[in-house]
């Protein structure tokens, strides 16, 4: 009997030695497990990225103010000429000084030139989107199209002066033939103007804009750019 006591005694020792055991040794079983999966899940990013991928964050990073750096660029260009009109104008003007009578006809041809004035542009009307394959979506809103300047051509220009004295005593003023012909060429530059705008060159002037822009902004690094004015939204070289 003392003999089975002293072996069950022994079992029941060692039986709690070994509990113990196991229990004292189970967070260093929990922390080699987690360093095997660990290394398991960094093996596998190894294999699909790059260690600068990896690691990219230990790097300091430049913060990049997109919207700046379009803005800069744009406004480069200061305004930006889109489009030209060439009108032909066909005007006639009288000055008359009591019975003396002075009339210029002036045939013209006049350039009619439109596009965008860049400086106008604020860093407000520039929003740069960043997109799922890391590229950037650049949208721009911009100010209205405008007639930049007219010009006449004075190489090609006629002009057919008449004169009546009718009673040359009475020409106190003397000839007005050079204030008449600046009227006409002032009248001229008005007309063509009219006609332009009555031709579309605002919106065709916009359209050109948008194109010109996204060319600039494609060698800026920028080749997704979307359009937004007057005439609605425009995404050149969509449809183009």
């Amino acid at each position: 009997m003392r003999e089975r006591f002293g072996r069950s005694n022994m079992k029941n020792a060692l039986k709690k030695l070994l509990k113990k055991a196991v229990i004292g040794s189970l967070p260093t079983l929990i922390i080699g497990a987690l360093v095997v999966v660990g290394a398991i899940v960094l093996m596998n990013a190894v294999k699909t990225s790059s260690w600068s991928d990896l690691f990219g964050f230990l790097k300091p990073r430049t913060t990049i103010d997109h919207g700046a750096v379009i803005l800069e660029a744009i406004k480069k260009e200061a305004k930006l000429e889109t489009i030209a009109m060439l009108e032909r104008t066909d005007n006639r003007v009288e000055k008359a000084d009591l019975l003396c009578i002075e009339i210029v006809r002036y045939l013209g041809l006049v350039t009619v030139t439109a596009g965008i004035d860049l400086e106008e542009i604020t860093a407000s009307d520039i929003v740069v989107t960043d997109n799922m394959d890391r590229s950037q979506t650049v949208t721009i809103l911009l100010p209205p199209a405008i007639i930049l300047h007219t010009e006449l051509d004075l190489e090609n220009d006629t002009i057919i002066k008449e004169r009546e004295l009718l009673v040359a005593a009475l020409c106190t003023k003397g000839s007005q033939m050079p204030d008449a012909i600046i009227e006409a060429q002032r009248a001229a530059e008005q007309d063509a103007k009219n006609a332009a705008l009555a031709a579309g060159i605002l919106q065709k002037a916009e359209e050109q804009a948008g194109v010109v822009l996204q060319e600039l902004l494609k060698k800026a690094g920028y080749p997704n750019v979307v359009i937004k004015y007057s005439q609605g939204e425009y995404s050149p070289g969509v449809d183009d």
